[in-house]
């Protein structure tokens, strides 16, 4: 209980002023602290929302999405990419020669993609595409397309060496605009022929360059940002800037006409996402904002010092990463609370709230599995299996005495689906 004072608080004192904040229990599905003491500098969603997995900096942790029970740890920092729809993801191994293709039922690896002696970099920035056929990834000055059914190196591109360049780096490459368009950041740095080996005249460009994905050729250009975040309908770009005041600035990306600015702590943002429908933007930090992309408002507010933040491919939840902890929010886009019924197309559990047992929706289906009840903190309270849960009744309703519970807030997991009750 002095832990919920506490976090209420908290969220008090934190809370920008016009923004509204649900409460605690509203707003979270589950927490996890972990053993990582170092922390994690990325969290991430797997394609189908089932898996995610924290980025640390010396193990990547993969969770149950909608439990927040840990799975398996692998050692190492490397980012991975999912593809195939979760059966698969890449990871560059430990001697960054080759991606590595895991199995993710098992977390073996069955397969490389194949190398043409080229070095990639350390911690390299990579992609898969929307379309879920190709990969890309930087390697030295340059990046490489894989063909992820066969294995093979589709294209690679590398920059050449100019007059006077000390050095040429690609990074931040990603697909865009519907795969149509491959996007990545370019630094070069030149050295003065007057001055030579005096950093003091060095000349440095960087900036963003735009490739058509088909031919590789480049087609157009973005100034320089810390990090950038594009819609997927390729109308708009958010990028991190250095200001104190607004620290995202959204521009339209075709004429680049800056469309505004977002009053957040540019050098302590850490995370940019545009939700799936393009109508809001997640920014973290201190604190993690909503806010409303057509006219800037800040919608809601979750507390917290967050290292990373990453949106369900579903728009439906918010990851957050803390130092070694995981936080999973519901997400609030648009003025419609968590539903009970998620697909809205099945009745409520009721009675809600309840003193006794609740009637779970399971329509003509045969359930079998396991039915389990949460607290807001994701610890499993009440487990039973599907079929002793209770007899279907003639609504296609399952009955599960829930009596033994504290009163609070709960969850309930069967069928693949999650509904919130509160127990009197």
């Amino acid at each position: 209980m002095k832990k919920l004072f506490f976090i209420i608080a908290l969220l008090a004192v934190l809370m920008p002023a016009g923004i509204k904040a649900q409460s605690y229990f509203e707003d979270t599905v589950w927490t996890k602290k972990t053993d990582q003491i170092d922390g994690f500098y990325m969290v991430k969603f797997s394609q189908t929302d089932s898996i995610i997995v924290g980025h640390g900096q010396k193990m990547d942790l993969f969770f149950d999405a909608f439990t927040g029970e840990e799975i398996i740890r692998i050692p190492g920092n490397d980012e991975v990419f999912f593809f195939n729809n979760d059966e698969n993801f890449l990871r560059i191994n430990n001697n960054r020669k080759v991606f590595e293709i895991f199995d993710t039922h098992t977390f073996q690896v069955i397969d490389t993609l194949e190398n043409a002696g080229i070095s990639i970099t350390e911690s390299p920035f990579a992609d898969v595409s929307e379309n879920g056929q190709y990969f890309i990834s930087q390697i030295d000055k340059g990046f490489s397309i894989w063909n992820l059914m066969t294995k093979q190196i589709k294209m690679t591109k590398q920059f050449p060496e100019e007059e006077n360049m000390i050095s040429l780096t690609f990074s931040q490459v990603k697909y865009i605009c519907n795969d149509s368009r491959i996007m990545g950041k370019i630094g070069k740095v030149y050295e003065d022929p007057e001055h030579p080996n005096n950093p003091e005249f060095y000349k440095r460009e960087s900036y963003y360059i735009i490739f058509d994905a088909i031919t590789l050729d480049s087609i157009d250009y973005f100034p320089y940002a810390r990090t950038y975040r594009m819609t997927k309908n390729c109308q708009k770009i958010a990028i991190a800037t250095a200001s104190t005041d607004y620290g995202v600035e959204i521009y339209d990306f075709a004429t680049k006409q800056l469309l505004r600015r977002l009053p957040v702590n540019g050098p302590s943002l850490t995370g940019i996402e545009f939700s799936p429908d393009d109508k809001y933007i997640v920014t973290s930090g201190h604190g993690i904002i909503i806010w409303d992309v057509m006219t800037g408002e800040q919608k809601h507010f979750y507390p917290g010092d967050w290292d990373g933040i990453h949106v369900s491919n579903n728009g439906k939840y918010i990851i957050s990463c803390g130092s070694e902890d995981f936080w999973l929010w519901f997400s609030r886009f648009g003025p419609t609370n968590v539903p009970n019924n998620e697909d809205g197309n099945e009745p409520l559990i009721y009675p809600n709230p309840t003193t006794g047992e609740v009637n779970i929706p399971i329509g003509n289906r045969t359930l079998k599995g396991t039915v389990r009840v949460y607290d807001v903190l994701g610890n499993v309270v009440l487990s039973s299996p599907a079929c002793s849960a209770g007899t279907p009744s003639e609504g296609g309703h399952i009955r599960l005495d829930v009596s033994g519970l504290a009163a609070g807030v709960y969850f309930i997991r069967v069928g693949g689906k999650m509904y919130k009750f509160v127990k009197m």
